[in-house]
């Protein structure tokens, strides 16, 4: 990872943006973290682990998602949810919590960016379970013994 200066756009807060490699984590699931991020260049996917072990891909993102925006709604530093990745180089900003906050409250604009993301990924989650969900209710019942 090698770290460069990704503030293009983004006057007023103070970020830290990295460039990564293909495969390279930016976080893994049950890492510490307060910090939201940007794509800049390039995609990441956000992936969880079910109890059983499986992997769920939860978001394949592009240049201008944000990720990690759990992380705005709560004051205490928490564990991601799952595992973020790049899928070939790119550019990521990362927004400290406390510094996005103040931007915020500078230009009360920003939150509806972060509200149209939120609402965006809570959409396509939702989407997603309703496939589930049809598709089990459409399997054939287990025999019974």
């Amino acid at each position: 990872m090698s770290h460069s200066n990704f503030q293009e756009g983004y006057s007023g807060i103070d970020i830290l943006g990295a460039t990564y490699v293909d495969g390279e984590d930016i976080f893994r699931e049950g890492e510490m973290d307060n910090a939201i991020y940007i794509v800049q260049t390039g995609k990441v996917r956000l992936v969880t682990k079910l109890p059983s072990g499986e992997e769920i891909e939860i978001a394949d993102l592009g240049p201008g998602e944000a990720f990690g925006i759990a992380a705005l709604c709560d004051d205490r530093i928490m564990p991601r949810y799952a595992t973020a990745t790049t899928d070939g180089q790119a550019n990521i900003l990362k927004i400290d919590r406390a510094k996005l906050i103040k931007a915020i409250y500078d230009d009360g604009t920003l939150i509806f960016s972060i509200f149209k993301a939120m609402s965006r990924r809570a959409r396509n989650l939702t989407e997603r379970l309703v496939l589930c969900e049809s598709i089990r209710s459409e399997e054939p019942p287990e025999p019974s013994e």
